[in-house]
């Protein structure tokens, strides 16, 4: 085989393997109100520049700055779903190879084997934002700019930096990011003193002036930054880098090597080579203030490794070796660093909640998170509008300040909390709240959680719907009033207890109607503890099962097995039921006290030491830290 054919197809595995690698469900919030503006785009053949999904900012100017990538979304939806949406997914990862590759063999000039190593690199270094949103196409217009700026300066091709243009109007139309292009071209104009780089400079800057946006995408980044210190406290993925320790220590190594690189190798690498790389450190610099620019930091860094490090060659047997333990070596990595969503590819967990809304139609403001809020305007719109979504430019100026004055008050006391949420509901004098339900600590909450355990004890406010995703607490407004008045009274489900003191044979009724309602894994536990409290064993044991069924995430329906297993004296069973309990709800206090007086029972006093000490880490109720500290007294 020739080497071209080597090449090419040694390439075409990779990139493949690649898309193979990539190819996983679509889990991202942002994918959601971007397929339903894509919709609203196509649908009414214009751009909307005021706010139409939410009832808070209604009428409020927005800039559709995502607007390219979102039709381009909204298309590809069209034409094969979500399924469809996965393989874009997948080969954007595999065209940012491609392109990286090109950048590295072509336009940098380098060997084949260090090309592939280093354009792997970067793939594995961004799979964590490989992600169904719009800086999938931001990846590749940074990276392509960047292979059409060093192919003219270093091959002495001007024209090709005539496709810097349309690359840069489509990530002008795609992503915030776009301010890097003419960055990078009067970046290198000033370095070089080009006249003719100067002037493709202030043609891509016009470029990024054209309709149907013009001079709005430079509003919309000076609107961010006028409200990056809000901005930074809302959203993770625009905070810190000590919010994700594991992107920072990668990040860190990865800008760590970049600078000893460029250290090493300063008064052997020529003047032409180290202007090359300029305009890419304070791009890596920057970098370091949010998670989010990382990405973008991690290109800049990896381009510098290509520049600046010297060329080797290998044997075919010996690069096909290299080549195939890289492969192994970053998937390995990948792996472990990031965890693959186990989510399915249409997220039907919430079809049947959305459902619940459309057969069972609320009048008035809703309350959402931010997040969940993406789901519901796109299943929801238009017969129910948002109180705010994943789009954080639209909410900086009001709600997401709002909101934030509750998130600060979360762990505070009692009174101060509910002071704090009393102002918020009356400010914004919402009808409903939906609140997703995670599998967390009930003794852990999020303030939209303590905000709707603290109403589930006002009179004025009740249960409606709950599920093992969300929550609906509805207000006794007038404006639902048949609602209001059928909804539960008895059932607390996302509680430790799962309904009233008393009130067993009530929430049995009431957890018999809401499974009537959605059939889920909180309902069937719900009602598994309620006939438990009236000794119905044998009713309790078949709805503790059936709820690990339907949720096989819950620890709580183990823990009621583990009760019923003590009762018959069938003590392996207990034991595995309760160590269960404790791999899936290490806050469960109940189930170490229950395995380490089993233990004790035993006469394996090390086991049940161990169990008490393992329950004392984990935050758990306080009677059960009560009760496991006075045992470890009594083992002493």
């Amino acid at each position: 085989m020739s080497n071209s054919k080597f090449h090419y197809l040694l390439l075409t595995v990779t990139t493949i393997g690649i898309f193979i690698y990539a190819y996983r469900p679509v889990t991202a919030n942002d994918t959601f109100f971007g397929l339903k503006l894509g919709e609203l785009i196509v649908n009414s053949g214009r751009l909307p520049f005021t706010e139409p999904f939410s009832w808070s900012a209604q009428g409020r100017t927005i800039i559709p700055y995502e607007w390219l990538a979102q039709v381009w979304l909204y298309f590809i939806f069209k034409a094969g779903g979500f399924a469809a949406i996965q393989i874009y997914t997948a080969a954007m990862p595999a065209l940012t190879f491609l392109v990286a590759f090109a950048l590295n063999r072509r336009s940098l000039k380098r060997d084949l084997a260090s090309s592939l190593l280093l354009s792997l690199l970067l793939v594995a270094f961004l799979f964590e934002f490989f992600v169904s949103r719009p800086h999938l196409i931001a990846f590749v217009g940074f990276l392509g700019c960047l292979a059409l700026i060093y192919h003219s300066l270093l091959r002495h091709r001007s024209t090709w930096l005539l496709l810097t243009l349309p690359l840069t109007y489509i990530w002008t139309n795609s992503h915030a990011s776009f301010i890097l292009s003419p960055y990078l071209i009067f970046s290198f104009a000033a370095l070089r003193h080009s006249r003719r780089l100067f002037i493709f400079g202030l043609l891509t800057l016009l470029t990024t002036l054209l309709p149907p946006l013009w001079h709005r995408s430079y509003l919309l980044l000076w609107h961010f930054l006028t409200h990056l210190n809000v901005i930074t406290q809302f959203i993770v993925e625009w905070g810190s880098l000590s919010l994700d320790p594991v992107a920072a220590a990668i990040y860190f190594s990865l800008a760590a090597a970049a600078a000893v690189v460029t250290v090493t190798t300063l008064r052997s690498t020529p003047r032409s080579k180290r202007l090359l790389i300029l305009p890419l450190i304070p791009i890596i610099l920057a970098s370091f203030q949010a998670i989010r620019q990382i990405a973008f930091g991690a290109i800049a860094a990896i381009t510098v490794l290509a520049i600046l490090l010297p060329k080797f060659s290998l044997s075919k047997s010996r690069l096909f070796t290299l080549i195939t333990s890289i492969i192994l070596i970053t998937s390995t990595a990948a792996l472990f660093i990031y965890k693959r969503p186990a989510a399915s590819p249409h997220l039907p967990k919430f079809e049947a909640d959305m459902a619940f809304l459309k057969t069972h139609p609320l009048k008035g403001r809703m309350f959402n998170e931010f997040a969940l809020g993406s789901y519901l305007l796109y299943y929801l719109y238009p017969e129910y509008q948002v109180f705010f979504d994943g789009r954080a430019d639209v909410y900086l100026c009001c709600e997401i300040p709002n909101f934030q004055k509750l998130i600060t008050a979360k762990n505070t006391s009692a009174n101060d909390f509910s002071q704090t949420a009393g102002h918020f509901l009356d400010q914004y004098q919402f009808s409903y709240l939906i609140i997703p339900y995670a599998q967390h600590n009930p003794l852990e909450f999020t303030a939209a959680t303590r905000m709707a355990d603290m109403l589930l004890d006002d009179l004025d406010w009740r249960l409606i719907y709950a599920s093992d995703n969300l929550q609906i607490i509805l207000k006794n407004d007038g404006l639902n009033q048949a609602m209001f008045d059928s909804g539960f009274t008895a059932i607390t489900p996302y509680r430790s207890n799962e309904f009233r003191p008393t009130k067993a044979s009530v929430a049995e009724t009431e957890y018999r109607r809401l499974i009537a309602l959605e059939d889920s894994g909180i309902s069937r536990n719900g009602l598994g503890w309620a006939l438990l409290a009236q000794n119905q064993v044998i009713a309790a044991k078949a709805e503790f099962s059936q709820a690990i069924r339907l949720n096989p995430q819950l620890g709580k329906p183990h823990l009621g097995l583990a009760r019923i297993a003590t009762s018959a004296l069938d003590t392996p069973t207990t034991i595995t039921h309760l160590n269960t309990t404790i791999s899936l709800s290490p806050h469960l206090g109940e189930a170490y006290l229950m395995l380490a007086q089993l233990y004790q029972d035993q006469g394996r006093v090390a086991q049940a030491k161990s169990t008490i000490n393992q329950g004392l880490e984990q935050n758990i109720d306080l009677l059960s830290r009560q009760k496991l500290v006075q045992l470890l007294q009594q083992l002493r």
